[in-house]
């Protein structure tokens, strides 16, 4: 191509050259063809280079456009960077600007609502001493109040013995106790005035230091920054970072003094408050031991007392009295819920204030997860007696297992004996015999002991495992203890319910609960019983609840749980407690229950295999491990065999619940008659997981023949876990062992209005059926 362009001018100017030659010879020749052709060539070349070089002009003019466009296009590219990043630098001081505002306004802030804080502070402060000084003085007064009763006592006493001689060192004790009691007194009131002036003056001075100290001059630093600030904006450049962090700590700092001042006082006072209480305590305790024996001589003329004898309370104890809370100043309130069974004890806990619940598992740091945890989670119901005499209880069952206790004797299934000592066993399984449990108050003593281990093992692991919930709050517990359905409506109510009170009492009692014997504790336990009486103390934060009503709530309480008749047999370790009853949720909401039958019988699964041991000549053991099978044809075949089997003593019960319920039920005033179609039926219990108990509870509708009797086929049916209950790793098919445990810790006004079958109104139509006499065997279908 740069060939051709260099030819077309060379050839152009050789055609200018051939048409100058042409024309001469056209000139010469007369021929214009000689002329013409060299023309026209040369006419056509120069078309041909002129159009070659306008192209090269204009794209020389194209280039040159485009470098200048490119360029001018460069600078502009350049020019916006520069903008950009200048706005950039505007928007981040503007920033800094804004952010050094905010924390200088926080800082003014916070100065001044830590300076509005102290006066509340101290107020609270004030009023919360003069309160435990009001209330030392109250105490002191009832004292002497106690002194002068004691007195009038005395000279009463006295007069009505006619001055008698042998009154007269006891009248000598009597009058050196008041005048002792009158210095003491004397001394801590002289001691509360000094130290009251004393705390008042400091707090005056803290108050008039704190108010017109560092605090003060801090916000108005911050005040006249801030105005700077707010005067012009500009300013903002020179607040550094370091300045910030200066100021910051300065308030800081002056915060922390100040409250580590107001804490001094504050600790200070509560040491000076607990330290004249507690001798106000030694001081009615010493008053109540020397009175004891004149009260007993004055209720008892010959001396004796068949529970407690006067060298019975001067031997072992100095007879503190139990510290139970008082008023209503309570932060946090929890309920324990306690499944006090035969065989283990099972404990859940609920924050009243939620609605979330806990199986307490005892878990410590040192338990091994790959371990099961219900061995750390069953309490047994056992007590042991050690070589040297004390007690030892409320250990969880790979506690017993794992420690190295000296043990001389061990008491087991004392529910058991409390319960028969208002229903003693006419048959079958009886509990072995021990002479040192004859008396029932030794029995009700052990009880009480067991419980309250229970409740401060339980109290003590909540507070360990939620810290964070008892930081400083106040904490008010409550107990729910379950009972069986038969228990509730019989004379054994009341002996639970007792108790229970006395052991929510002797967990309030200061006396460590290691170093009790069986013989001081039957002693302490009369005290603190004969303490309650005279003190007339009611309304405990503990309470008695039917086990099975507690052992459904899981289901009562859900959306799924349809108006009509139920039965519920809860499989423990050594009883078997059935119950019959009708659950219904009215239009506005309420859930209630009517029991129709209870019934418990030593069928549970310890006292099962004992007795199923004797009849088939093998071992307990043996019997566990065909329970524990998965299989249980082996079982059910050898004790089909024999016509007194422990197995038809089981189905007698259940078909005594269901068919006695179902005879009440259609004597009262609910409507349908009818029992369900198929009839529901509930299995709890440690027990009712296993497959012979499931499988002996449904086949007694066939054995016995009830569909004659209109009771239609049993559905079985499992306890699941609600969702507000954490267990903690325990397996979900183990919540039938905690499901009583769980109902009771529900607190009272969310569960369901209960009526026994003592209370369950008859249809004025029809006539009431003696629920407590077994109908006749043809009734039930037993042949």
């Amino acid at each position: 191509m740069a060939d051709y362009r260099k030819i077309l001018p060379i050839a152009e100017y050789i055609s200018v050259s051939a048409s100058v030659v042409g024309t001469v010879a056209a000139i010469a020749t007369q021929q214009v063809v000689y002329a013409i052709a060299p023309l026209s060539l040369s006419a056509l070349l120069n078309l041909t280079n002129r159009r070659q070089t306008e192209q090269q002009i204009e794209q020389q003019i194209e280039r040159r456009i485009g470098r200048q466009i490119e360029q001018q296009l460069q600078h502009t590219v350049d020019s916006v960077n520069q903008i950009a990043q200048r706005l950039h630098q505007i928007r981040q001081q503007h920033d800094q600007f804004q952010q050094d505002w905010q924390t200088l306004r926080q800082a003014l802030e916070q100065a001044q609502s830590e300076q509005a804080a102290i006066a509340p502070l101290l107020v609270t402060l004030e009023t919360t001493f003069n309160q435990q000084i009001a209330d030392l003085r109250t105490d002191i007064q009832g004292n002497q109040t106690r002194l002068s009763d004691t007195e009038q006592l005395l000279t009463a006493t006295v007069s009505e013995l006619e001055f008698r001689a042998e009154f007269e060192p006891l009248a000598h004790d009597l009058q050196q106790l008041r005048l002792s009691i009158a210095h003491d007194l004397q001394q801590i009131q002289l001691a509360l005035d000094t130290v009251t002036a004393q705390l008042e003056t400091k707090v005056e001075a803290q108050v008039f230091q704190l108010f017109d100290g560092s605090i003060n001059q801090t916000v108005e630093t911050l005040a006249a920054e801030l105005h700077t600030l707010q005067g012009d904006r500009q300013s903002q450049e020179s607040i550094t970072n370091e300045g910030q962090a200066t100021l910051q700590s300065e308030i800081t700092d002056q915060s922390t003094r100040l409250m580590a001042e107001i804490h001094a006082v504050e600790n200070g006072l509560r040491t000076i408050i607990e330290r004249l209480d507690y001798q106000v305590k030694q001081l009615r305790q010493r008053l109540e031991q020397l009175l004891q024996p004149l009260l007993l001589q004055r209720q008892q003329p010959d001396g004796s007392d068949d529970d407690l004898s006067t060298d019975q309370l001067t031997n072992d104890f100095s007879y503190p009295i139990p510290q139970l809370p008082m008023g209503d100043d309570f932060d946090l309130e929890l309920n324990l819920g306690i499944d006090f069974g035969t065989g283990f004890t099972k404990v859940c806990f609920r924050d009243l204030a939620q609605e979330q619940a806990e199986i307490v598992t005892f878990v410590d740091a040192e338990f091994n997860p790959q371990s099961d945890p219900l061995a750390q989670t069953l309490i047994p119901t056992k007590i042991a007696i050690l070589v040297d005499g004390r007690l030892l209880t409320g250990l969880t069952v790979r506690e017993w297992e794992t420690g190295d206790y000296d043990i001389g004797q061990s008491i087991e299934f004392i529910k058991m004996r409390l319960a028969a000592l208002d229903f003693p066993p006419e048959s079958g399984w009886r509990l072995e015999r021990m002479p040192i449990l004859d008396d029932a108050k030794t029995v009700e003593s052990l009880c009480a002991y067991y419980l309250s281990q229970v409740i401060r093992r339980a109290q003590q692991w909540i507070e360990q495992t939620h810290p964070d919930q008892f930081l400083n709050q106040r904490a008010r517990w409550s107990v729910n203890v379950g009972v069986p359905v038969e228990y509730c409506d019989s004379p054994a109510l009341a002996r639970f319910q007792r108790v229970l009170n006395l052991a929510w009492v002797l967990q309030h009692t200061p006396v460590d609960p290691h170093t009790l014997t069986l013989e001081t504790l039957t002693q302490l336990t009369a005290h603190l019983q004969q303490w309650m009486e005279g003190n007339a103390i009611a309304n405990l934060d503990c309470q008695t609840t039917p086990e099975i009503a507690a052992a459904v709530w899981s289901f009562l309480s859900s959306r799924e749980a349809e108006n009509g008749f139920y039965t519920f047999f809860d499989v423990g370790d050594g009883t078997l407690d059935g119950a019959a009853f009708w659950f219904e949720r009215d239009s506005d909401g309420n859930l209630n229950v009517d029991f129709y039958k209870g019934q418990v019988e030593p069928l549970g699964v310890t006292a099962f295999c004992q007795q199923a041991a004797t009849e088939l000549k093998t071992s307990p053991s043996q019997i566990r491990q065909w329970l524990q099978d998965s299989g249980d044809q082996t079982l059910k075949e050898q004790l089909t065999k024999n016509s007194g089997s422990i197995r038809r003593t089981i189905q007698k019960l259940v078909g005594s619940v269901v068919m006695q319920g179902k005879e009440k039920h259609e004597s009262s005033i609910h409507a349908p008659k009818d029992i369900g179609q198929p009839l529901r039926t509930f299995v709890g219990g440690g027990g009712g997981t296993t497959l012979f108990f499931r499988q002996t509870i449904a086949d007694t509708h066939t054995d016995f023949k009830q569909g004659n009797a209109g009771v239609p086929a049993y559905q079985i049916k499992d306890m699941r876990p609600p969702k507000n209950l954490a267990i903690h790793g325990i397996d979900p098919n183990h919540f039938n062992r905690f499901a009583v445990a769980y109902g009771l810790c529900i607190p009272e006004w969310e569960g369901p209005t209960i009526r026994l079958p003592s209370q369950v109104p008859p249809n004025d139509a029809t006539p009431a059926t003696d629920f407590g006499t077994p109908p006749p065997k043809h009734d039930m279908g037993f042949d």
